[in-house]
């Protein structure tokens, strides 16, 4: 195992923590490249699969799926790898054992792993260059994001597009809709407002210079942090970031950061329409939310944990007792459960195919389970 001392400089990285982890059997190292600000976090042990993986903060103001189109695009050539889709290329010719590309509601995450260490750099090298020189040209704006398309001229004009499709398709399944609007009117002053994967007829209004301007504001160093996990020394990582990417960057005030929801004074509620089978005609999902707390906080989510687990994770647990019990719905909805990935933690609970007059029954039936939980105790 690597040693390593706090304030040690590595190829222009600082050393700023290093801890035991005993249950990953890893030493945690958290290191900050000094000229360029980027954030690096080596669990460093001894699993030859090594993992890369470098996300960017990517806030959204609007509905138009930006990152989620750029997070399809970057990976469409870049300057030192101008192939028209290295990510396919790699998954033919590489020995990557995973390799992906993430939006999620407030950044976006490149992870790639590989147990051979040359081929690991490979796909570190190709990575980097594809987040930070992408090539972004006009074509794949439109072949990713959306695009007019007419067969011939007495035809009517349709729009298509990758992202376009799929975000068509996502908020055509009831599940996901109800789900998406649910935490829109849970964060109603933040960033979750928006759907950072994009609404259909919003993903329009995304022109290709303001796609441009989002990967120019925010896939910058100081703006990501990059994870690295296995057995490859960090000074071997360090060492080649610095060197191909980070030193030709200098820092930045701090460009993205995410706030907290203000938490209400008393509950609200709000209707939500989403497609259904026509068979499903008459029935409703009713769910109750909660942002549960800082999801920051280690000890608030596992509480979090703790408790979906205890009230709702099993056959005998209380609350899904009292929910399937009532015979007021079909079973658990798909919104049921707990989530750290926000800022803030949510907790939920809902029943699907149920009535909507049914709602003030189950949102009654949640609290009374609840506070009967409280009052006796625990088990």
């Amino acid at each position: 195992m690597q040693s390593l001392q706090l304030g040690q400089n590595i190829s222009g990285f600082s050393v700023k923590l290093v801890r035991e982890i005993s249950e990953l059997r890893s030493v945690a190292v958290i290191f900050r490249h000094e000229k360029s600000g980027a954030r690096l976090l080596h669990l460093s042990n001894e699993d030859p699969n090594n993992l890369f993986s470098i996300a960017f903060r990517t806030p959204v103001s609007d509905n138009s799926g930006t990152p989620h189109i750029l997070e399809h695009s970057v990976l469409c050539g870049s300057e030192k790898f101008p192939v028209k889709d290295p990510f396919q290329e790699l998954l033919k010719g590489s020995l990557q054992t995973f390799m992906n590309a993430l939006t999620y509601p407030d950044k976006t995450v490149y992870p790639v792993s590989s147990q051979v260490e040359t081929d690991f750099f490979n796909l570190v090298d190709i990575y980097c260059d594809a987040v930070f020189h992408p090539l972004l040209s006009q074509n794949t704006f439109f072949q990713e994001g959306w695009h007019y398309d007419i067969e011939n001229e007495n035809e009517p004009v349709n729009i298509k597009g990758i992202v376009y499709n799929e975000m068509k398709g996502v908020f055509s399944d009831f599940s996901n809709h109800v789900e998406r609007k649910t935490i829109a009117n849970l964060f109603p002053d933040i960033t979750y407002r928006f759907e950072s994967g994009g609404i259909p007829e919003n993903i329009t209004d995304l022109t290709w210079e303001r796609f441009k301007d989002f990967h120019a504001r925010y896939y910058h160093p100081s703006n990501s942090f990059i994870f690295l996990y296995g057995n490859i020394p960090s000074h071997k990582t360090l060492a080649f970031l610095n060197k191909h990417y980070l030193d030709k960057y200098n820092k930045v005030p701090a460009i993205a950061a995410i706030t907290g929801q203000p938490l209400w004074n008393k509950p609200r509620s709000v209707e939500i329409e989403a497609p259904a089978p026509k068979s499903d005609d008459g029935y409703a999902t009713v769910a109750v939310s909660w942002i549960f707390g800082d999801s920051a906080d280690a000890a608030s989510s596992l509480l979090g944990q703790i408790l979906f687990q205890y009230l709702l994770g099993s056959e005998s647990s209380p609350l899904k007792r009292a929910l399937i019990d009532s015979r007021l719905g079909e079973d658990l909805d798909d919104i049921t459960g707990f989530t750290s990935e926000f800022v803030q933690s949510i907790f939920s609970a809902g029943l699907r195919k149920t009535k909507p007059e049914h709602a003030e029954t189950i949102k009654n039936l949640v609290f009374e389970t609840l506070k009967n939980e409280i009052s006796k105790g625990l088990d």
